[in-house]
């Protein structure tokens, strides 16, 4: 019973992992591909660490180690992700398909409400402006 939990758990924490990987693969801009690689890291790898701690059998040393780096991955991965994503956002780097105000917060005063001066990032302009 115990090896088939602890397969159990490596086959979910691999299958994690996958889809993370694939997830990352598909997505379009640096703001979406963010959220599988930190399912990937906070979801996949503790499930596989857990897997390996279960698959051992008993408590020892080794057991014990295994469940601190579980602990420490699931806290580090989401605070890494976060940090990545101020960094580019303070960095000015645009999501794809995102209407970016020229002149900040004043169009939410227009009484007709027409976005003026405004532009528009869509997969083609980022892809030029990548080259």
């Amino acid at each position: 019973m115990v090896e088939l939990i602890g397969n159990g758990l490596l086959l979910l924490g691999g299958f994690v992992v996958l889809t993370a990987g694939v997830g990352m693969l598909r997505m379009p801009d640096f703001y979406t591909r963010i959220h599988p690689a930190g399912m990937g890291d906070s979801l996949g790898l503790p499930l596989i660490l857990l897997g390996i701690a279960v698959l051992r059998g008993s408590v020892d040393i080794v057991t014990l180690k295994l469940l601190f780096l579980m602990l420490f991955s699931m806290v580090t991965s989401s605070t890494a992700s976060h940090a990545l994503a101020k960094a580019a956002c303070v960095s000015d780097l645009k999501p794809l398909g995102m209407v970016i105000p020229r002149r900040g917060r004043a169009h939410l005063n227009d009484p007709d409400g027409v976005l003026k001066n405004d532009f528009h990032v869509d997969a083609k302009t980022y892809r030029d402006k990548a080259k």
